[in-house]
């Protein structure tokens, strides 16, 4: 958890200082900041919403959709969004020109999210 934080956090906050770092170019700037800010929200509400879950007996679940709790589902579609625009960029990477240590730590942070996400269930159907 520790190592997605910081991978999609490090590239928002490293986003703050464009004069200091170079920017991407134009057509991955979206997927990024997108694979980015989504990832980052996707750790930090499924090991909050798990804790809360733990922490009240699940007593304070109310309510499913599809078997499952509505806030557990838009976890899943929001794992869902950072891996298809993990891919998106991915596939616009190579012939953009380069992208620097940002894309490169955002990119890592998007191999170890699927394992991640596989492993808390966010994947399952």
């Amino acid at each position: 958890m520790t190592v997605l934080t910081a991978a999609f956090a490090g590239f928002l906050v490293s986003g703050l200082f464009p004069n200091r770092l170079r920017r991407a170019p134009a057509r991955i700037r979206r997927p990024a900041a997108l694979t980015a800010l989504a990832g980052l929200v996707t750790v930090l509400a499924t090991t909050a919403y798990l804790f809360w879950i733990v922490a009240t007996g699940a007593t304070g679940v109310d309510g499913s959709v599809l078997g499952r709790p509505p806030l557990w589902l838009l976890m899943q579609a929001l794992a869902v969004g950072v891996i298809v625009s993990g891919v998106v960029l991915a596939v616009r990477l190579p012939g953009s020109g380069g992208g620097g240590a940002r894309l490169a730590l955002l990119m890592a942070g998007g191999v170890v999210f699927v394992p991640w996400s596989a492993y808390w269930g966010l994947l399952t159907v």
